[in-house]
C-alpha cells in the first residue's frame, strides 16, 4: 500500500486484496492486460509479462496497444477513455474531479440517482459500473 501511495488513506493492514479494492483493481487490471494470470490461487506472470518485465519500452508498448481497456460497461469505457484523456492533459485538478465532472456533463449518475463526485468517479463507480444514464438505463 506504501508503495501505491495509498498507506494513510486507505483503512485496514492492507494485506487482503479483497478489503483493498486499489490492490485488487491494480491486479484485474494486470490480468486484463494479460500480465497476470492465476493457477490454483497463486498469481503468476504470463510468458509475455515475463519477456516484458525487463523491457520497459516494450512493456510500454504492450500497453498502449491494449487501450483503452475493453468493458460491456458503456459507462466505465467512457469513464476510462475521459480519464485517459484527462491523465494525458495533465491538469493541476484531480483527475477524478474532472472525470465525475465530465462523466455528470454527458449525463451520467450514480445507480441512486445522485451526481457523481471525485470519489464515486475514482472508484467503485467506475470499476464496477455503477453509474447509469438518467432513468436507469445502462
Amino acid at each position: 500500500m506504501t508503495d501505491l501511495g495509498l498507506g494513510d488513506e486507505w483503512i485496514g493492514k492492507g494485506n487482503r486484496e479483497n478489503q483493498t479494492l486499489p490492490v485488487l483493481h491494480l491486479r484485474e487490471s494486470a490480468a486484463n492486460m494479460a500480465l497476470l494470470r492465476k493457477r490454483r490461487g497463486v498469481l503468476l506472470l504470463t510468458s509475455r509479462a515475463r519477456k516484458l518485465r525487463t523491457d520497459p519500452v516494450a512493456l510500454w508498448w504492450h500497453l498502449a496497444e491494449s487501450m483503452p481497456p475493453e468493458s460491456p460497461d458503456r459507462c466505465e469505457t467512457q469513464a476510462g477513455l475521459i480519464l485517459l484523456a484527462v491523465l494525458a492533459t495533465q491538469t493541476a485538478d484531480g483527475p477524478d474531479v474532472i472525470v465525475a465532472r465530465l462523466l455528470s456533463a454527458i449525463g451520467w449518475i450514480n445507480g441512486d440517482g445522485t451526481e457523481l463526485d471525485e470519489l464515486t468517479a475514482g472508484g467503485d463507480v467506475v470499476t464496477a459500473g455503477a453509474c447509469c444514464r438518467p432513468g436507469g438505463t445502462a
